[in-house]
């Protein structure tokens, strides 16, 4: 079996004085900050359209395991049309502008809170906005101690709204970057998702794929346990190339660079698996970022993670907020948190 190791530095820190009190107490805010940018993050895809409507409804609105996620009523929904009627999505007027902070919902409020998580591949050389191809729909029920994950697909076609136009699901944000929407691409993809599913969407988290891979290797890689061999003979560089991807099935630690080969591998299955796999890569980071074992280690790693995380994620949860969601993610239990794809 083969074992991938992480390629961090051993570099050890120097030997400090002991902390005092208000050092130690400055240290546990600045990781209770951090952390919850970070759990913000990790809470950081054509097909005919009638085929997946048919999906949305059976996996998405009936099947889903998710508290917020209610049946949807087809004949107000205008997603769910039916195939005589025009496909053209009306937002309602205030979507057309991003929801003003009091307005947001709260960790401690007696609803779910739904959390739109984009991954977007944009590469330097690039001037235009890039697609994302990985949407994940996180809800967090404060009251029953719940909460789920949701991948949809990025080849879902769906009616943008406001736009009148009807194209893959990952085409929203950059619509929203390219015509100047209110509240930019993130605020499209929200009003998107927020009118296929007939739900609100309180807070989006973005992510560049270079970000996703340096915050893996900052947090010393992730165990993952892979159910099958993956072989991947044209796996996609960043210079427009190929290479081979493989990695065994068991358990296995990945560096940010594999664990992001491995969520974006298609070679060998279809996008059910690999949103699958997306999912499987959040929770080991979750599960690894909420261990108490992991403080020391990641105390002196703090500013490091802030630049990073500043520099390849976009997020409109107020600080407040991601404090309050890291430490509702420290009680919960991985029975208490769903997949869906």
């Amino acid at each position: 079996m083969q074992h991938i190791e992480s390629n961090l530095s051993s570099k050890q820190p120097r030997n400090l004085p002991p902390p005092t009190y208000a050092a130690r107490a400055n240290q546990r805010k600045a990781l209770l900050i951090g952390g919850g940018y970070l759990c913000a993050v990790i809470l950081v895809v054509g097909l005919g359209s009638n085929f997946l409507y048919n999906w949305a409804r059976q996996r998405i609105v009936q099947s889903s395991p998710l508290n917020a996620l209610q049946e949807i009523n087809v004949a107000d929904n205008p997603v769910f049309a039916t195939q005589d009627e025009p496909v053209v999505a009306v937002a309602q007027a205030d979507q057309s502008a991003a929801p003003e902070e009091s307005n947001r919902t709260s960790v401690t409020s007696q609803h779910a809170i739904n959390v739109l998580l984009l991954g977007t591949d944009a590469r330097p050389e690039d001037t235009e906005a890039a697609r994302t191809d990985t949407i994940i729909l996180l809800t967090l029920d404060p009251q029953s101690k719940t909460g789920g994950m949701l991948s949809l697909p990025r080849d879902l076609w769906i009616p943008i709204p406001n736009q009148n136009v009807t194209t893959k699901i990952n085409m929203a944000y950059v619509i929203g970057e390219n015509r100047h929407y209110p509240g930019g691409g993130a605020q499209l993809a929200m009003d998107t998702v927020s009118s296929f599913i007939g739900h609100p969407i309180d807070y989006y988290v973005r992510v560049n794929f270079h970000g996703f891979t340096q915050i893996i290797d900052l947090i010393g890689g992730i165990d993952i346990m892979v159910p099958h061999t993956i072989h991947d003979d044209h796996y996609p560089t960043a210079d427009y190339g190929t290479e081979v991807f493989h990695v065994d099935a068991g358990l296995q630690h990945m560096d940010g660079d594999t664990a992001l080969k491995y969520v974006r591998t298609r070679n060998t299955d279809d996008d059910y698996s690999r949103a699958r796999r997306q999912q499987l890569v959040i929770q080991a980071i979750a599960d690894k970022v909420l261990r108490a074992d992991m403080i020391p280690s990641l105390l002196p790693k703090i500013p490091t993670l802030f630049y990073t995380m500043r520099s390849s994620i976009d997020t409109n949860i107020p600080m407040a907020t991601q404090i309050e969601m890291a430490q509702y993610l420290r009680t919960a239990t991985p029975q208490n948190m769903r997949t869906l794809v």
